[in-house]
């Protein structure tokens, strides 16, 4: 009877995997298929019938006993991890371990997906998708259900190709209402960019492309390639879709209307008194202003800074923490880690950001003007006044002790009634001016000559009217239109005491770019700001090693460390043997 168990057991096993393979073959359940797995299934069931009737003392066997404790225990776990896939499947929780978050999206990525009103579409024109990119597009899609995205192969799909109007393979879309964008270019050594992205998604909801201004002819650092430039900056402000133009007060002693803001970075030469009124009327008409000054730096901006509580200190800021020099920096080179309560350092955290040659800005109290500390420094570091010396110390009667700030944001409100009664001053004080040829004293009156009545009907001959030069009838009127932005009773403004931090080679250091590209977003008031770290790229973590540091590594790895443990077993042996 044995035998015959045997030979019902193989033939159910052998009928049910052919009915499961069947049908996996034909990717449907087919009927041949179902009829065979049910046919094996029964098989089972009878020889398991069987197999317990005649073999009743089966069960107390201590064999059977720990069998089926191991069966249970193993069905159990099964069951346990089948719970805990659905489960996460069903609540998906991310954990990233990398140093930079790679595998996560910034807080500004999802700040800006999540926020979509509409649907935003991203089309990728390849024909072979990469996981990465797959991977990534789904983290978006993750955080809102208006963002989608299709994977495209130009040479199957011509009419969507043709609309977008693709030129290369690769090419990565971007489709929001009506509007088309070009957002970057795939290629095998170049995958889908986080950042390029998070700013086209960021680019596409906005109307108006925001216009800022940078100070130039004071021998300011240009904004074209080269060491110590602003071109890194630049380009990142481009890439948000800012507008960046050069400003020249010499050449046009006016501030352009369509400002959104103006960067004044460290002037090697003082600006002229004319140049700073401009800009003093450029914030009464409700400006922005980003002022970056480095130490030991005049710019004629003193008065105007004095205005808004600023107080400038022309010695140097020492960092004596140490925590440069681990860096490879000096102590010249001031590190931040502490950061105020303000939008612009809202996510920074305990992040770093580097400052070579910095300043101290310290402010006073002044009316309608409410200023927040950006930049603080730790309290390892001191404002150097003995620039001269040798050896750098701390000299309690003439350097400032730390903590101390190193970047201020101001912001100035103008109620109505101060508006009013300027608007209401500026006739009084015209009107003398103006209408006294025209309209005579009483003193005057009694005497009337030919001369007097000539001079009424030419009242431009009057040797004592002011005559405005030429030059600036034209200005002026372009400055009576920018009034026209003065209804905004509210400007601000940034005072950073260095402006290193955001030149070439340092623009991309740590925090530095945060830092200036949230400012100059705070300053220009953007449509749909978002104001966190920019997406970080994966640190490279390779090591540059040296031919001796090469060859010691190898000769350990071939000879030394194996030698060693042929020695440790001859040892062994030889204490055994004897």
């Amino acid at each position: 009877m044995k035998k015959y168990l045997n030979i019902l057991l193989i033939l159910g096993i052998i009928v049910s995997i052919a009915g499961i393979v069947i049908s996996r073959f034909l990717a449907e359940w087919s009927n041949i298929g179902i009829g065979l797995a049910i046919f094996g299934g029964v098989v089972l069931i009878i020889w398991l019938g069987l197999f317990l009737k005649f073999n009743q003392s089966f069960w107390s066997l201590k064999s059977t006993e720990s069998g089926t404790n191991a069966l249970l225990a193993t069905i159990s776990v099964i069951l346990i991890l089948g719970m805990i896939n659905f489960l996460a499947f069903r609540y998906q929780t991310r954990i990233d371990f990398t140093e930079t978050k790679l595998f996560t999206l910034s807080p500004q990525s999802q700040e800006i997906v999540a926020d979509l009103p509409q649907e935003l579409k991203v089309y990728i024109f390849d024909s072979q998708p990469n996981d990465f990119d797959r991977n990534l597009l789904e983290e978006y899609k993750r955080q809102s259900s208006n963002f989608n995205f299709e994977f495209v192969d130009p040479q199957v799909n011509l009419a969507l190709t043709n609309q977008f109007k693709v030129q290369r393979v690769g090419e990565v879309y971007l489709q929001y209402n009506d509007k088309k964008q070009l957002i970057q270019t795939l290629s095998p050594n170049t995958r889908l960019s986080e950042p390029k992205l998070s700013n086209a998604i960021a680019q596409i909801q906005r109307d108006k492309q925001p216009v800022v201004y940078i100070l130039q002819g004071h021998g300011e650092p240009s904004l074209q390639e080269g060491e110590g430039n602003l071109s890194q900056a630049v380009a990142s402000l481009e890439d948000q879709n800012y507008v960046i133009k050069p400003l020249n007060l010499a050449n046009n002693p006016v501030v352009p209307l369509d400002a959104d803001a103006v960067i004044i970075a460290t002037p090697q030469r003082e600006l002229l008194e004319g140049e700073v009124k401009t800009l003093q009327k450029y914030l009464d008409q409700g400006g922005n202003l980003l002022v970056m000054l480095n130490a030991s730096v005049t710019s004629g901006l003193e008065n105007l800074l004095s205005q808004w509580g600023i107080v400038l200190d022309q010695r140097l800021l020492v960092d004596a923490s140490g925590t440069g020099q681990l860096l490879g920096l000096g102590p010249a080179t001031t590190l931040i880690t502490e950061y105020g309560a303000h939008p612009i350092t809202e996510d920074f955290a305990d992040g770093i950001s580097l400052y070579p040659l910095a300043r101290p800005i310290s402010t006073e109290t002044k009316e309608n003007i409410e200023a927040i500390a950006l930049l603080i420094t730790n309290q390892q570091t001191w404002a150097e006044s003995n620039l001269q010396s040798e050896e750098v110390e701390f000299n309690l009667e003439e350097d400032i002790p730390g903590p101390i700030d190193v970047g201020v944001a101001l912001t100035r409100t103008k109620s109505t009634t101060d508006s009013k009664e300027e608007e209401n001053t500026t006739p009084k004080e015209e009107q003398p001016i103006i209408n006294s040829p025209e309209t005579p004293s009483a003193e005057d009156k009694p005497v009337e000559s030919s001369e007097n009545k000539q001079d009424e009907e030419n009242p431009e001959d009057d040797s004592t009217l002011p005559t405005p030069p030429e030059i600036k009838k034209p200005e002026q009127d372009k400055s009576n239109q920018q009034t026209s932005k003065s209804d905004s009773a509210k400007a601000k403004m940034i005072v950073i005491g260095n402006s290193n931090f955001a030149t070439n080679g340092w623009f991309r250091q740590q925090l530095n770019g945060d830092v200036f590209l949230n400012s100059v977003s705070w300053l220009a008031d953007e449509e749909a700001p978002v104001l966190s770290i920019r997406p970080k790229e994966a640190q490279n973590r390779r090591l540059n090693l040296s031919p001796l540091d090469a060859g010691i590594i190898s000769w350990l790895a071939i000879l030394i460390v194996p030698a060693l443990g042929f020695l440790a077993a001859i040892s062994t042996w030889w204490k055994r043997s004897r």
